[in-house]
């Protein structure tokens, strides 16, 4: 069974949605969702673009969701090196984009922001 056809359903409740590892496909299922009360949505480990977030910000508010919180990692391009103590490179990984470059850089002008991995429970 497809998981994104739970998104099929009516949630005229939900205001906090954590889904992932879908990939970009879960941008179109959740615009096509009745989630009228949608607040808060984690798309961590969803390998979505920039550009797709951006689009999908773009739609939602033309839509006039409710929609005000997003919360997705993007790293950039340069590389991050940790090194032993004499100098031996150990592990190397691309740097962590934060918050609020990720709200100034892809969600300008659409009323989301990118907020912090809030907890499952509350």
């Amino acid at each position: 069974m497809d998981a994104l056809v739970v998104l099929q359903a009516n949630f005229p409740k939900l205001e906090r949605l954590h889904i992932s590892h879908l990939g970009e496909e879960v941008l179109e299922s959740i615009l096509a969702a009745q989630l009228p009360s949608l607040q808060y949505l984690d798309l961590q480990f969803n390998n979505i673009s920039p550009a797709a977030l951006t689009h999908f910000a773009k739609e939602m508010t033309l839509r006039g969701s409710t929609l005000r919180e997003v919360s997705i990692d993007f790293y950039d391009d340069e590389k991050t090196e940790y090194c032993d103590w004499n100098g031996s490179v150990v592990e190397s990984f691309n740097g962590k984009i934060f918050e609020d470059d990720i709200t100034r850089l892809y969600l300008a002008g659409t009323g989301l922001r990118a907020v912090a991995r809030k907890p499952l429970y509350f």
